[in-house]
């Protein structure tokens, strides 16, 4: 029955400790269906990858607090919603769908995605995904609470 019921479990389960100097510290508890083995007879890393990538989120969402989930969406909200509202106001450029949306959306070009996304790359700006085969001209854009409004 036991084993049964581990198996319907997440395959990993982060964990909130202390350290030997009594400072916080995330682990992972619990980690079921890996195969830790040696680097030589290993098929891939993906394990060890996605462990990595479940406590980095895990350290996020706890250092976010009860609160903070649900501020950073307001903010990923918020955001997209204004530069929606900017670039929708520049020359040739409009929304492909109107609202309601979270923090995604599409745009129409006035000129090819890729083009865009070449000379915004030449800027250190990583552009919108290209999705010129679905929509003409179209870049689906996502807005994140990471970046300022500048």
């Amino acid at each position: 029955m036991m084993q049964k019921q581990v198996r319907q479990m997440p395959g990993r389960i982060v964990g909130k400790t202390v350290d030997a100097e009594g400072k916080p510290g995330y682990v992972l508890t619990l980690v079921t269906r890996e195969q830790y083995v040696r680097r030589e007879r290993a098929t891939s890393n993906i394990c060890t990858s996605e462990a990595l990538m479940a406590l980095a989120a895990a350290v996020y969402l706890a250092t976010l607090g009860k609160r903070g989930l649900r501020q950073v969406a307001e903010l990923c909200y918020h955001k997209a919603h204004y530069a929606a509202e900017a670039i929708g106001k520049l020359k040739g450029y409009s929304l492909a769908f109107q609202p309601p949306f979270f923090k995604e959306f599409v745009i129409r070009c006035p000129v090819a995605p890729r083009k865009i996304n070449h000379a915004l790359f030449k800027e250190g700006i990583i552009g919108g995904l290209d999705i010129s085969h679905i929509i003409d001209n179209g870049m689906l854009l996502c807005v994140t609470e990471v970046n300022t409004k500048q």
